[in-house]
């Protein structure tokens, strides 16, 4: 069956056992982020001749449905809050966002207050935070089964994010 062979390579590349790659693909939240991360690349990032972090900082519209962008900002903000601790930040932030001027504008954006944060810095840092768990799910499967244990309710969180935004910006 495919699922099996595909189960097997991917253990096998990753060099961990079959079971830790059978517990991602059980539990769809990862496959849900890779589905609808396709749809909204494809809708608002299908130019490829600049990095993802670089078409996020030139970002400059507004949610058309406030219902929408408030579901967003919610998730965000928690995110926002979780990486006011250093280390989680370092741990997300790791050789991501290379280049000063990358560095600068999502470090200003989590070092700000709350109150502080335009809808533009919001939806920007939203999907900062979404493009690193993406990366880090994807290109990173190393310890597949802790990460993914580790991550679930951060992973269904950047799918929601993800959501509302296809929902919310047109």
């Amino acid at each position: 069956m495919l699922e099996e062979k595909v189960q097997k390579y991917l253990a096998e590349h990753f060099k961990v056992d079959d079971y830790e790659v059978k517990n991602v693909l059980d539990d769809k939240r990862s496959l849900f982020l890779l589905l609808i991360w396709g749809i909204f690349e494809q809708t608002h990032f299908s130019d490829r001749k600049y990095s993802f972090i670089k078409k996020i900082q030139t970002i400059n519209y507004n949610f058309k449905n406030n219902d929408f962008y408030n579901d967003f900002k919610k998730i965000t903000l928690s995110f926002h809050a979780t990486f006011q601790d250093n280390t989680r930040w370092e741990n997300l932030d790791s050789g991501i966002t290379s280049g000063k001027n990358n560095y600068d504008l999502f470090i200003n954006i989590r070092n700000k207050k709350v109150e502080d944060l335009s809808e533009i810095e919001i939806i920007k840092f939203g999907l900062f935070v979404v493009s690193r768990y993406r990366n880090n799910i994807f290109h990173g499967l190393k310890d597949a089964n802790a990460q993914h244990k580790k991550y679930k309710k951060e992973i269904e969180n950047c799918v929601n994010l993800l959501i509302a935004y296809l929902k919310g910006v047109k």
